[in-house]
């Protein structure tokens, strides 16, 4: 009898358990050596593997039960995370009680399963989990999660919240006493509730009775009403950010705000929304981005704020872009009276026409200031003192940034005040002078002058730049992407002046300028002797100097010869040398060029690029047209081999990376690590911008190409894109980068 009962509990063990010959990945895609992506729950796990993703499973009515959980190494499972955006009525996935018992390291579960039946003590256990995840399962109503979440035995030291797009059900939600009752008594520090339909939002209940809370999220929500009376300071001091962006605001925003036409000509007296403002303002970072959008749009005209009695904001960081701010003329009686802890302030992509000085006076403190993608260039047209006088009131200023204003000239006493400047960012606006004097920022470290309309700078210009601080040398002034001239006399100075300077670093900027056959050459002291020459060759040369003048000219246009006829040689060789290269079509010249782009750009890429880039590379070279030069993801990676392998042998196949830069590029894991590959195998890469892309969301690899190396552009008119530069231009580049 003992051995028929041994012989059954074995077979029921290797039902269940892995042996290390079986097949813990069928089914399954490592996204990294200790990951693993599947469409079914694996009946065990990998040696090495701490993180299973279960997407979009193929079973009709996926069940998870406590069994599926018992195999090897799951017990070693520190991220779970199962997802499926099937319709309604697809697939309906079942969770039953006591089904992640068995997950002894887990930390993180993350449940998106948009057809949902749970029970009610599924979650029993855990306790080792500090991240839990319903986002997005919206079939899940509020009864559902209180259930779920009733129980001191049920993720008990839970700590941070996600849910994400959750609207119970199908209705609003009130997030008040009631939902944190849902979770009380756990230890919460961190919720995320973004683009969830609100119906109250009771900020003050959230903060007080969670104490500990470091991070709350309802950007992009849909919010009937807020309630955030009676809040403190020290009830939020340690809170890390409040995010708020993108929030629906239909009948609080009518509230708090007086009717837009009483904007103006008017004075507003602070005590009418003192209570509220002092609660949204204690907290130490606030992101409000994008509330007020449009159609919405704030004009201020001669407003001035008043106060009673001394009010002070404990806000920090404060970032307010894409609200419309179109016009703040909004003055602040006595700027002693009211006072903040603000220490940056995010204004960037507000369209802002006018800022008056004395807003910025009653911050003190601020040390970043974001005046980025903005319309100031009609301030300096309109009042060119008030916008003189902008940063009079913030002394401590360090880091400033008025990039993508169309600028064309700086007062000279605008950074006066603002002797603690440490970073400056003037690009891509139309400066084509130096108007500003920088001459007592003695921290001055940065000064980015790119993508501006710079092709020469006047002795009034190089004087401001002769007194520049020393903190600024060391390649700490950026000129890359200007139309600098090399083309005429007068450009000598300047030249000179970049050859010379420690503020410039001309070979780590690869700073190129226009000669006067349009081309984009090098600046080096060749090119100063060919400028030299141009001058020598307007001059009126008198008799008594004619012989020496015409030695020196001769042989100032023998080295201009010599240099331009060795250049032109070394190219043509060069590109004919991988022009044949790429005719045989041996290892990396299978291709000319692997292309790089998100799955969202498809279409403009299908329809845009490829085609024209295809036809003048097939022209360039001379190869078979049926040959396709051009080495794309969708079109040559195989289906079914694992993606990183395919897209290693793709960048091997080729001499020349292209990387279309978007927004949606930047955002993607997996499109940025194409990028990186191709960095990290040395292959040259040519970086295409769709139209202006925000910085920020670029990796470190990308910003220093960016800032680097001359790119490709696409602008929008009249709704359609337009490239640049020419294709021969495009594929001539890639012939030259081929090595």
């Amino acid at each position: 009898m003992f051995v028929i009962r041994a012989v059954l509990l074995l077979s029921l063990v290797s039902r269940y358990e892995c042996t290390p010959s079986s097949k813990c990945d069928e089914h399954c895609l490592y996204l990294d050596s200790n990951t693993l992506i599947c469409t079914n729950i694996p009946s065990c796990v990998p040696d090495g593997v701490n993180r299973v993703k279960v997407e979009d499973t193929s079973i009709k009515y996926p069940m998870v039960t406590n069994l599926n959980f018992t195999g090897r190494n799951w017990n070693k499972v520190t991220y779970l995370q199962l997802l499926d955006f099937a319709v309604y009525g697809s697939r309906l996935w079942t969770i039953s009680n006591a089904s992640f018992v068995a997950l002894d390291s887990l930390r993180e579960l993350h449940v998106s399963i948009k057809h949902l039946k749970i029970d009610s003590n599924a979650l029993v256990g855990l306790p080792a989990v500090k991240v839990i995840d319903f986002s997005c399962s919206t079939s899940l109503n509020f009864n559902d999660m209180r259930t779920l979440f009733n129980g001191t035995n049920k993720v008990a030291n839970v700590n941070e919240f996600n849910l994400w797009e959750w609207d119970d059900g199908g209705k609003t939600y009130n997030f008040d006493d009631t939902f944190v009752d849902m979770l009380y008594p756990r230890n919460i520090t961190k919720i995320d509730v973004r683009s969830s339909g609100i119906n109250v939002l009771n900020i003050t209940t959230v903060f007080k009775r969670w104490p500990n809370l470091r991070s709350f999220n309802v950007s992009y929500s849909l919010i009937k009403d807020i309630y955030i009376e009676d809040l403190q300071f020290n009830d939020v001091e340690n809170v890390d950010i409040l995010d708020i962006s993108g929030i629906g605001l239909p009948e609080f925003g009518s509230r708090i705000l007086p009717q837009i036409n009483e904007f103006n000509n008017s004075v507003y007296n602070l005590k009418d929304q003192h209570r509220f403002l002092r609660a949204v303002l204690s907290f130490p970072r606030i992101n409000a981005s994008g509330i007020f959008g449009s159609p919405i749009s704030l004009s201020v005209n001669n407003y001035t704020i008043d106060s009673e009695e001394n009010v002070h904001f404990y806000v920090k960081e404060l970032e307010l872009k894409k609200n419309n701010l179109n016009r703040l003329d909004l003055r602040i009686k006595e700027p002693t009276k009211i006072t903040s802890d603000l220490v940056y302030l995010g204004l960037s992509s507000n369209d802002i026409e006018y800022l008056h000085h004395s807003l910025l006076s009653c911050m003190p403190n601020l040390t970043r200031l974001d005046l980025s993608n903005n319309f100031l260039y009609k301030m300096v047209a309109e009042d060119i003192l008030q916008f003189e006088t902008m940063l009079s009131g913030v002394p401590v200023l360090e880091n400033i940034n008025l990039s993508k204003n169309n600028l064309t000239n700086i007062p000279s006493n605008y950074f006066r005040s603002s002797k603690m400047l440490v970073s400056i960012d003037l690009s891509f606006n139309r400066l084509h002078l130096i108007t500003f004097d920088v001459s007592e920022l003695q921290r001055l470290q940065l000064l980015d002058l790119s993508s501006n309309d710079i092709k020469f700078l006047d002795s009034a210009s190089l004087q401001f730049l002769s007194i520049i601080p020393r903190s600024i040398e060391n390649n700490s002034m950026i000129l890359t992407s200007n139309p600098i001239s090399c083309s005429q006399c007068r450009d000598k100075s300047f030249l000179q002046w970049i050859l010379s300077t420690k503020t410039v670093n001309v070979k780590s900027q690869n700073l190129k300028c226009i000669n006067e056959e349009g081309r984009h050459v090098e600046i080096d002291d060749v090119i100063t002797s060919a400028v030299q020459y141009i001058c020598i060759r307007n001059s009126v040369i008198i008799s008594s100097t004619l012989s020496a003048m015409f030695l020196l000219t001769s042989s100032v246009s023998l080295t201009v010869w010599l240099y331009r006829r060795r250049i032109r040689r070394n190219q043509l060789s060069h590109r004919n040398a991988m022009i044949e290269k790429i005719q045989q079509g041996q290892g990396k010249f299978n291709y000319a060029a692997f292309l790089s782009y998100s799955s969202e750009d498809g279409k403009f890429v299908a329809n845009k690029v490829i085609p024209d880039l295809e036809r003048h590379l097939h022209a360039m070279t001379r190869v078979n047209n049926d040959r396709k030069l051009i080495c794309t993801g969708d079109a040559n990676l195989r289906p079914g081999f694992y993606v990183h392998d395919e897209i290693d042998t793709c960048i091997d196949l080729c001499s020349v990376v292209i990387i279309l830069v978007t927004e949606e590029y930047c955002k993607s894991n997996y499109c940025t690590s194409e990028l990186e590959k191709a960095y990290i195998k040395r292959r040259p890469v040519i970086l295409m911008f769709k139209d202006y892309v925000n910085e920020n969301l670029m990796t470190k690899t990308m910003k220093d190409l960016y800032k680097r190396n001359v790119r490709i552009l696409w602008m929008k008119q009249n709704e359609e894109y337009i490239l640049q530069t020419s294709w021969e231009n495009v594929c001539t580049a890639i012939l030259d980068l081929m090595a």
